[in-house]
C-alpha cells in the first residue's frame, strides 16, 4: 500500500470525504473567510481614524515613492518607504494583498491615486505593482487595503 493512497477518502468512518468535496468546501469556507475580512476592513475604513487605522496596521500614511521599477509582465513597481525614514511601523500587509494608494487633500478628502498588489515587504520598504503603470502617484501616498 502507498503511504499517500490519492483515490482513498479523507476523515473518519461515515463521514469521510473524497478529495474534490474536501476541496471544494474549503475552497467555499476560504471565500467565506475573504469576504468577512473584505467587509471588517470596509468597517473600520468608514468608521476609524487614520491614526487609529495605522495603529491596527490596515494603513500607513506618510509614505514616499523612493523609486519606480520595472517589474513582471510590464507591471511597474512603487517601492514605497516612510517619509522620515526609518523602518515601516507594524502593518498587517504582505504579498498578493490588493492595496489602494491614495492622497489626503485639505480638508480630510481622501483622493485614490492608484490602485495595485503588494509584491514584497521589506522592513523599511514596501513594493506595490501598480494597475496603471501611468498613475501618477502624489509626494506623499496613503496606502489602503483596498476595499474591493
Amino acid at each position: 500500500m502507498e503511504l499517500f493512497d490519492h483515490a482513498a477518502p479523507i476523515g473518519h468512518g461515515d463521514a469521510a470525504l473524497d478529495l474534490a468535496q474536501f476541496t471544494a468546501h474549503h475552497t467555499q469556507l476560504l471565500q467565506l473567510e475573504r469576504q468577512a475580512e473584505v467587509q471588517e476592513t470596509q468597517r473600520l475604513l468608514q468608521q476609524r481614524t487614520d491614526a487609529e487605522l495605522e495603529a491596527r496596521g490596515i494603513v500607513l500614511r506618510k509614505l514616499t515613492v523612493q523609486d519606480l521599477e520595472p517589474g513582471l509582465g510590464g507591471r511597474v513597481h512603487a517601492v514605497l518607504q516612510p517619509s522620515r525614514g526609518g523602518p515601516l511601523p507594524a502593518h498587517r500587509f504582505g504579498p498578493g494583498d490588493v492595496v489602494g494608494l491614495s492622497e489626503q487633500v485639505e480638508g480630510g478628502k481622501i483622493v485614490e491615486a492608484a490602485r495595485g498588489i503588494v509584491a514584497r515587504v521589506q522592513r523599511e520598504r514596501i513594493t506595490i505593482a501598480l494597475d496603471d503603470e501611468e498613475a501618477e502617484l502624489p509626494s506623499l501616498v496613503r496606502l489602503s487595503r483596498d476595499r474591493k
